[in-house]
C-alpha cells in the first residue's frame, strides 16, 4: 500500500510544472502583454473619442434643425454652400443668442473664456495656420465660449468685432489632451439649402501632431 502511494506521488510530481517552466511562461505572457497593451489602449481611446464626437455632432445638428423649424426667417449668420461672404454674417449676435438658448448650457463666457472658466488652456495656433480668430489671444480673451451639460465646449469664431458661424468644438471638454485634431474639431454652419453642421476644410482646420481633420472624423465616424 505504501509503495502504491509513493508511486502516485512521484507520478504527480513528474506531471507538475517546474519553477523554470513557470517563469518562462510568465515571461512569455509579459512580452505578449507588453506588445498588445499599447494597441488595445489606443483602440479604446479611439472608440471613446468617436463616441464623444458622435454625441457632440448630433447635439449641435439637432439644435440647428430645431432653429430652422422654429423660424421662418433665421438671422444671417451662416455659410451658403460652403461660401463665405461678409453679407451672410450681418446678424450673428442674434443667431448666436438663439443658438445658445436651445442648448443645455451650464456656463457661458462672452469674452474672457479662460479666466471665466469656460475653457482650459489650449495651445496656440500652429505656425502657418493663418487663422487669427482661433489664436490664443482671441480664444482666451474675445471669443464667446460655452460649456454644455455633458462637458462639451463650443467656441465661436470671432474676427475682430465680427462673429462668424464657425465653431471649434472640444468634444471632451476640459479633459486632456485639449489638442487641435485630437479632441478639438472645427465646423461651419451652412445653409445649403437646410441649416446644417459641416466640417471645415480651410486654413482654420488646425492640427497638432498626430491630429485628424473634422472632415476625416465625419467621414469615418458619422457616415461610415
Amino acid at each position: 500500500m505504501h509503495y502504491f502511494i509513493a508511486c502516485v506521488i512521484i507520478s504527480g510530481m513528474k506531471k507538475a510544472f517546474t519553477l523554470a517552466e513557470v517563469l518562462i511562461t510568465l515571461g512569455i505572457i509579459g512580452v505578449v502583454a507588453a506588445l498588445t497593451m499599447p494597441a488595445l489602449i489606443a483602440k479604446n481611446k479611439e472608440h471613446i473619442r468617436n463616441q464623444q464626437f458622435k454625441k457632440a455632432y448630433a447635439t449641435i445638428s439637432n439644435v440647428l434643425q430645431l432653429m430652422q423649424a422654429d423660424s421662418d426667417s433665421l438671422p444671417n449668420c451662416y455659410y451658403r454652400n460652403g461660401v463665405y461672404y461678409a453679407s451672410y454674417f450681418t446678424e450673428c449676435p442674434q443667431f448666436i443668442d438663439e443658438f445658445v438658448s436651445k442648448l443645455k448650457v451650464i456656463k457661458y463666457c462672452n469674452g474672457n473664456a479662460l479666466t471665466g472658466g469656460c475653457i482650459p488652456k489650449y495651445n496656440n495656433v500652429p505656425a502657418g495656420a493663418g487663422c487669427d480668430g482661433f489664436a490664443q489671444s482671441s480664444i482666451f480673451n474675445s471669443n464667446p465660449a460655452l460649456v454644455l451639460a455633458d462637458g462639451t465646449i463650443i467656441i465661436i469664431y470671432k474676427s475682430g468685432p465680427q462673429l462668424i458661424s464657425m465653431l471649434a468644438v472640444d468634444i471632451n471638454g476640459k479633459k486632456p489632451p485639449n489638442m487641435w485634431g485630437h479632441d478639438i474639431f472645427v465646423f461651419t454652419i451652412d445653409e445649403s439649402p437646410s441649416l446644417r453642421l459641416i466640417p471645415y476644410g480651410g486654413t482654420c482646420q488646425l492640427l497638432e501632431d498626430g491630429g485628424v481633420t473634422s472632415q476625416y472624423m465625419v467621414e469615418s465616424v458619422i457616415y461610415n
